[in-house]
């Protein structure tokens, strides 16, 4: 996932008169990644927007993935790694904070803070309205058979203990209803970012003026596909291309593998974050995503925001995102052969011209005061006693 760009300024929580605000509990079982850039972004956006009074409980060591958040609004529990010890760990400290702050709204973020979340509500008071967003299904990977079973039965199982869920694209939205998960507490509220136009950044250097420059922004692991890529690339020593990436593998974890990574036309930049990804952004002629699957994409909006087109894999939701021929490409994912002829016909102009329709795109559906503003909208209503509106608000 892409990691946010934005400059790591305090938000400060605002004084508040009148009503008071609305407490609001985010819980996240990991951060590094999506969950991080999401948490930041929507939070940075609720606050300054008022009225809410915020609280995350996350990995004490992952906290400074959150640079940016009052610290006052961030809690810490331990977490040696996904195991039953952290993830009862996790229990005891959700339990501790729901008494302490007497949240309102508890907003469960991805699988596994989901289902401690949901398991422990019973035990917990019963006028506190609970939110889980699964950002991407865990049955939707690329897992064994065995195990996707067994995460759909889960979440069928532990749905009606949310009073509402939220997906971050239609296609979460279908693929939930097709594994026989309820929608009718579903509400679609794609995500967004803040837009970093009226920033100035160094320029990146490194970025070849003769050639095409692409880049990749994610973890080097198998769900991101980089080894398909660089498969691609090796095929296209003699175009003038370059891929430039950012991201690293994840320590321990099965099939992160790159291929070969001493191609000539290929550069490896490590993580980057601020206003040096941001420069990457600027400084690229297309974002590439060849994910073998994909929750969402962040990082195909953090593009469009930055007026690039983006060369996606037709998976998840970025077959949404991007429009083929209009905003970028897709291809199908897993296709080194696909992928390969669609960065072998690039067309500086042709780029261009998609970059400006991507950030139009971008304004049109992706900014985070849009999603930050449906989110509210979901809480007020949970806390008033409501039920959600029908699927279909926020940003889609």
């Amino acid at each position: 996932m892409a990691q946010n760009v934005s400059m790591q300024r305090e938000t400060s929580l605002p004084e508040t008169s009148g009503d008071a605000p609305l407490r609001v509990l985010h819980v996240a079982e990991t951060l590094p990644g999506g969950i991080a850039t999401y948490l930041r972004e929507v939070l940075s956006a609720q606050i300054m927007q008022g009225g809410q009074q915020v609280r995350v409980l996350a990995p004490q060591d992952q906290l400074d993935h959150l640079a940016g958040l009052p610290v006052a609004a961030l809690q810490g529990y331990a977490r040696s790694g996904r195991n039953l010890r952290s993830l009862l760990a996790l229990a005891r400290a959700l339990r501790r904070q729901v008494e302490a702050f007497r949240p309102q709204i508890v907003h469960l973020h991805s699988s596994f803070a989901g289902a401690v979340g949901r398991w422990l509500r019973p035990s917990l008071p019963d006028d506190v309205r609970w939110v889980y967003c699964p950002h991407g299904w865990a049955f939707s990977r690329d897992d064994h058979a065995l195990a996707r079973r067994a995460y759909a039965w889960v979440e069928r199982l532990l749905a009606r203990r949310a009073d509402a869920w939220v997906a971050i694209s239609r296609h979460e939205l279908e693929t939930a209803i097709a594994h026989g998960i309820a929608a009718e507490h579903a509400q679609l509220i794609g995500n967004g970012v803040a837009d970093t136009q009226a920033l100035s950044v160094a320029p990146a250097a490194g970025f070849a003026r003769d050639a095409l420059n692409l880049l990749f922004v994610g973890r080097h692991d198998r769900q991101k596909g980089l080894d398909l890529l660089l498969a691609a690339m090796a095929q296209l020593r003699d175009c003038p291309l370059r891929l430039h990436v950012v991201g690293s593998g994840v320590l321990g974890a099965a099939g992160d593998t790159v291929g070969d990574a001493a191609l000539p036309n290929v550069r490896w930049l490590g993580w980057r974050s601020g206003p040096d990804l941001l420069a990457c952004y600027r400084a690229c002629d297309a974002l590439v995503m060849p994910s073998r699957w994909e929750g969402f994409g962040l990082a195909a909006i953090e593009a469009m925001r930055e007026g690039k087109p983006v060369l996606a894999a037709n998976c998840g939701a970025l077959g949404e995102i991007v429009e083929d021929g209009v905003t970028g490409r897709l291809f199908a994912a897993g296709d080194v052969a696909a992928l390969t002829v669609v960065l072998a016909s690039l067309d500086r102009g042709a780029l261009a011209r998609a970059g400006s329709m991507a950030r139009q795109r971008y304004l049109e559906r992706y900014t985070i005061e849009r999603t930050a503003t449906a989110l509210s909208a979901l809480y007020g209503e949970l806390a008033m006693g409501s039920r959600p509106l029908e699927v279909g608000i926020g940003n889609q």
